[in-house]
């Protein structure tokens, strides 16, 4: 239940002015109404007096951090590294993030930076360079908001106030700056690159419930924020199936890039703005399985035979309508996308499969050159060609189950499913031509030059089309290759 506690205040002295100092005071105002906080826990005693001793009795010290993601078993984790000096002694340590803390590259810089804390002499005054700008004003600017506030709705949360009550607990001076060249944290970058094999041994540091503030100061409540402090309070129950279709997304993502993303990116690249509101709706309905489709039937009584394919006789999951039914288009659809992609790329750039994990992350899919640079527009038209095909497979898979009673004789043909896919692509093109358009749409206009990297190769009479065709989408439409049209037209 959260509690309301009352908290000594103690006011800055003043004297640590500089922008790369670290401030350790706890409270900043003098007011009594400030004190009072809610969502707290009583059998939590704060230190309210962390230490602030800026005399040092050791060398100063020098510290540089850095993070990297890696693959532990089947999880995603970071791993963080911290190489420290004082001219005569170094200081090296390296370890996973723990599971109780978010898993991705903040949460690891932070994590080295409470490494880098804990492992060097508490008393020496510590220099901590970061590899992010954002980061270091965070820490040096950007706490007192989120601590008044508890922290509620803040990202990366829990490993801020990690890092934060690791540098109060310090006696020496702790100064952050943000450290641009690579070669200034190259042996840290080391440290974190290496095989993760600290799981057993990585550090315990129990220092978040004294020097960090508990709960939130009741003058800075609102509804909104008291109503999401007590949805934070609450454990979140586990999603089966939400978590298996992250984990398919990871693995098939890594296959194309290289790089398993994080649940954030996962996320984060479902509301990519390549997309139309209607398929990022689908995909993240999609992620957590919240179709009633295959399995969501099977103890429904009478009705457990609606989540069985008619054709197929298998369960009639939102994957098996995707990628593998024959009642859907999902072969056609698959086939024409395939035969674009190979115009697009002209066949330097294998088509992935689309399994189901592609579908759901092609957002995340990038491709290079042979040169390693990103082919920023190839990589838009993947995202653009998945995501249409994938949402297109499933509108024409419910207008025939719903509307059409699954009636066997009225199947899509798949001559008008290829009717239907040219004119998604063509329907997007030319939305996508007077988005160009400045004076209409202003800064959310889109970049002329990416829409033409994004469908050059693939439009019709293309050698014909003027420098600024996407200014006169009229007539402008995608090419459908060398088929030859029927006829005496031929």
């Amino acid at each position: 239940t959260p509690g309301l506690v009352f908290t000594v205040l103690r006011v800055p002295d003043g004297n640590n002015q500089e922008q790369t100092i670290f401030v350790k005071d706890m409270t900043t105002r003098k007011e009594i109404r400030d004190g009072f906080r809610v969502f707290t826990n009583p059998e939590i005693h704060v230190n309210d007096h962390p230490p602030i001793s800026d005399e040092g009795a050791n060398s100063p010290v020098q510290t540089y951090t850095e993070s990297r993601m890696q693959i532990v078993g089947d999880e995603h984790r970071a791993n963080s590294g911290a190489w420290s000096t004082d001219g005569a002694n170094t200081y090296e340590v390296t370890a996973l993030v723990p599971e109780s803390l978010e898993q991705n590259g903040i949460s690891g810089k932070l994590y080295a930076i409470a490494l880098a804390a804990s492992n060097t002499p508490t008393d020496s005054p510590l220099t901590i360079h970061c590899s992010s700008k954002t980061l270091t004003k965070i820490l040096l600017r950007g706490i007192k908001t989120p601590e008044d506030l508890g922290w509620i709705n803040t990202p990366n949360s829990k490993s801020i106030r990690l890092a934060v009550a690791t540098l109060r607990s310090r006696t020496g001076r702790v100064d952050i700056r943000s450290t641009g060249e690579p070669s200034s944290i190259a042996k840290a970058t080391e440290l974190a690159a290496q095989t993760a094999q600290t799981l057993q041994n990585t550090p315990a540091m129990d220092v978040t419930n004294k020097y960090t503030q508990q709960g939130a100061k009741l003058t800075h409540m609102t509804q909104a924020l008291l109503y999401r402090g007590i949805l934070e309070q609450k454990n979140k129950p586990a999603r089966r199936w939400t978590s298996i279709n992250l984990d398919r997304i990871r693995f098939a993502i890594r296959e194309i890039t290289g790089t398993p993303p994080t649940d954030e990116d996962i996320w984060k690249s479902i509301k990519h703005k390549d997309f139309s509101k209607k398929v990022r709706a689908f995909l993240w309905k999609a992620t957590h399985n919240a179709y009633k489709v295959g399995e969501y039937w099977q103890n429904k009584g009478d009705k457990a035979h609606w989540g069985e394919c008619m054709k197929c006789g298998l369960v009639e999951s939102l994957e098996h309508i995707l990628t593998e039914c024959e009642n859907t288009p999902a072969g056609t659809i698959w086939k024409l996308a395939e035969e674009l992609w190979n115009r697009k790329t002209k066949g330097r750039i294998s088509w992935p499969k689309p399994d189901f994990g592609t579908q759901l992350g092609c957002g995340l899919a990038t491709f290079k050159s042979d040169r390693n640079e990103t082919l920023r527009g190839t990589s838009r038209f993947y995202h653009i060609i998945m995501s249409e095909s994938t949402h297109l497979i499933w509108k024409i898979r419910c207008e025939w189950k719903i509307g059409r009673d699954e009636n066997e004789d009225d199947v899509v043909p798949p001559e008008a499913v290829e009717a239907r896919w040219w004119n998604a692509l063509n329907k997007r093109l030319k939305m996508e031509c007077l988005q160009t358009n400045k004076n209409r749409y202003g800064k959310k206009a889109l970049n002329s030059q990416m829409v033409v990297n994004t469908w050059t190769g693939i439009l019709q009479d293309e050698e014909n089309l003027e420098d600024d065709w996407f200014m006169k989408p009229n007539g402008v439409l995608v090419g459908r290759g060398g088929k030859r049209p029927p006829g005496r037209n031929r």
